[in-house]
């Protein structure tokens, strides 16, 4: 297996949201950057972490290939250790991770990999220009495309489930939420070979579902509060040459 299939992509990429609001007011364009920002981190953050595990699974300290491949099923088999095990129980913490945190975590990336503004031109319309790196803009660009969708839904399962199951309970609640979690990471692709191996290499559903819940559906649910100001969003190339401007 190449381990450099696990190397999460640096590629650059900037986030056009054009916006038909005009006259916004000084403190709801802080808490849209803040926002924004705070989704841009969690995702990196997540991305970051599931191809840690993946790179740590393939070899220990001495080198030693700790998983390997079934033959005939073509599946992992892993040779767990404490390294991994280790790893999992700080996606908790990280999990947990205030607003605040999240912002802050920027810092904890290289500077290409951060988001910087490219380029914003106030009027109505207005473009906001973000350059990133590729999978977190482009997660950040499925939920807003899937955004009408997805809410509708996950307000019918919902009630569905809950006029199926009766009086709701605490696990009961426990169960919808899980499976809500669960179908919206399906939604964004870019997780899914991570999540995978990462299942198959010891992580379960319970610690990848709340490391979800915490880095990437609670920012994005965050960001939703700015929907007017994101009317519509897409993603293009990086151009070396273009000059960021505001």
């Amino acid at each position: 297996m190449a381990v450099a299939t696990w190397i999460p992509t640096t590629t650059d990429a900037i986030l056009v949201i054009r916006s038909n609001t005009s006259r916004l007011r000084v403190d709801r364009v802080a808490q849209f950057l803040s926002a924004l920002e705070e989704a841009y981190n969690g995702i990196l953050l997540i991305d970051t972490l599931l191809n840690d595990y993946a790179l740590n699974a393939l070899s220990d300290e001495q080198g030693r290939v700790v998983v390997r491949r079934d033959r005939e099923g073509g599946r992992f088999t892993r040779l767990e250790h404490d390294l991994l095990r280790a790893k999992r129980r700080s996606w908790d913490y990280t999990s947990l991770l205030s607003s605040e945190s999240l912002r802050a975590a920027g810092a904890l990336f290289a500077e290409p990999l951060q988001l910087r503004v490219h380029s914003i031109q106030v009027a109505s319309p207005g473009v906001w220009e973000f350059l990133g790196t590729l999978n977190p803009l482009e997660v950040i660009r499925k939920w807003k495309q899937d955004a009408h969708e997805r809410q509708k839904d996950i307000n019918y399962r919902s009630e569905a489930e809950r006029v199926k199951l009766g009086l709701e309970n605490e696990e009961k609640r426990r169960q919808i939420e899980a499976q809500e979690i669960e179908n919206e990471r399906k939604r964004l692709e870019v997780f899914e070979t991570r999540v995978n191996l990462a299942k198959e290499l010891g992580a379960t559903n319970e610690e990848l579902a709340r490391l979800f819940r915490g880095l990437v559906q609670r920012p994005l649910k965050q960001l939703e509060q700015f929907e007017d100001i994101m009317d519509s969003v897409e993603i293009r190339p990086a151009d070396e040459k273009s000059e960021s401007r505001v």
